[in-house]
């Protein structure tokens, strides 16, 4: 399977989100309930963070769900989030 046959997809920043809201990473791991291995797969966009993993960061961290993943959750009309787009490993 050839590099063009990658599936792309999206990823929001979200080491960039937690630096701007002073929130460490290992907070984020702790509150969201996942290791530190799942934290950084999140930044890398290796891994997604789970619907039921969103919803616990955005009720403890006060991180909107639409930010972390619109895929699901699209943001209000005029709200814009910022992703990333990379090719997903075959």
């Amino acid at each position: 399977m050839g590099s063009m046959d990658r599936e792309i997809i999206y990823t929001v920043p979200l080491k960039e989100i937690l630096e701007q809201r002073g929130i460490s990473g290992e907070l984020f791991a702790v509150a969201a309930g996942v290791t530190m291995a799942s934290y950084r797969a999140y930044c890398r966009g290796v891994r997604q963070p789970s619907p039921e993993t969103v919803i616990t960061v955005e009720r403890l961290l006060k991180i909107e769900r639409y930010e972390l993943r619109p895929d699901l959750w699209p943001p209000p009309k005029g709200q814009r989030t910022k992703r990333t787009a990379c090719r997903k490993a075959a």
